[in-house]
């Protein structure tokens, strides 16, 4: 869905406090998405989008079945950072095919968004879960998880985050 259409950013004028929202969506379609439009739904009022990363290993990436690479999550978010957006990327721990060399890339690919955040507007935010419920046992998935997300809220504490949906 490459659009450019004008039509869809034709809508009534409307008070951008009452349009404060959050989109979840899929890291290959706002690959396909021009920045202008990016810039018109910031300024429409979406203040967060939520992405399903999955992992930062293009390894597992392709055994997730996943129809993008560790380049183009990068790229998406350093985009919507940019037009003003918090992105928050949601990451699958525990993949059977996860190594720990694949783990590696998932935390630099962490640690690469949340420093591109640094310089945009926008904010860079990561939660982990494991790849299936039953993995949650597990010692090292839970681990996994959780360095992730003591990291998260610590980012969260220092920058006073609260999310877009709990504003009202």
């Amino acid at each position: 869905m490459r659009t450019t259409d004008s039509k869809m950013l034709d809508i009534a004028p409307v008070d951008p406090a009452l349009l404060l929202w959050r989109e979840d969506q899929m890291v290959p379609l706002y690959d396909r998405i021009p920045d202008s439009y990016l810039a018109a739904i910031a300024h429409r009022g979406v203040r967060e989008v939520s992405l399903g990363v999955g992992s930062g290993s293009d390894v597992v990436l392709h055994a997730m079945g996943k129809a993008f690479d560790r380049a183009t999550v990068a790229s998406v978010t350093r985009r919507l950072l940019t037009a003003g957006i918090v992105v928050t990327a949601h990451f699958a721990v525990g993949h059977p095919n996860e190594e720990d060399r694949d783990w590696k890339c998932t935390t630099n690919l962490i640690d690469h968004l949340v420093a591109a955040a640094d310089n945009r507007p926008g904010c860079f935010r990561a939660t982990a879960v494991p790849y299936a419920s039953h993995l949650a046992a597990r010692p090292a998935v839970a681990r996994r998880c959780a360095s992730i997300t003591k990291a998260q809220r610590a980012r969260d504490r220092a920058a006073a985050y609260i999310p877009a949906d709990a504003r009202w």
